[in-house]
């Protein structure tokens, strides 16, 4: 084979690559320039933000604040529903009436202890649940 032969067919191969090493690199530039105009420093694309006139964002803003006002104004045309007194008094006496049958099925372990003990300890005990209860509403208050 001849050597002379061989080395111009690499040479026409390079070339050929050289050439589609060139369109891309055209392509490439043609990119860039359309993509250039929202390219900020780091190279990121940055999409261009609409503007807003003052009049636009002053009609949203009117009507939004109409939207709330409607709904508050609906919220307050509506009547409170109240229990009467007859109704509340009827709620109390079911549900004493419910804690007394669960109290008479099973006396608890303190309920047992109390008829043992003084008038004074039971009044030290009563007191000692009300601070614990005290402390459970604060508590729940505070959270919510």
């Amino acid at each position: 084979m001849d050597i002379l032969k061989v080395l111009k067919r690499e040479e026409r191969n390079i070339e050929k690559s050289v050439k589609n090493g060139m369109k891309h690199l055209e392509a490439l530039r043609a990119s860039i320039k359309v993509f250039a105009s929202g390219l900020v420093g780091n190279g990121r694309l940055v999409k261009k933000r609409r503007k807003m006139s003052a009049a636009g964002r002053l009609a949203i803003s009117t009507a939004t604040k109409a939207r709330w006002a409607k709904f508050h104004a609906a919220k307050a045309a509506r009547p409170r529903r109240k229990t009467s007194a007859a109704g509340r008094a009827s709620i109390v006496k079911a549900q004493k009436a419910r804690w007394a049958k669960i109290r008479a099925a099973k006396p608890t372990r303190i309920m047992r202890q109390r008829s043992k003990m003084s008038a004074a300890t039971r009044a030290r005990m009563a007191k000692a649940q009300r601070a614990r209860w005290t402390k459970v509403r604060e508590a729940r208050i505070n959270v919510a």
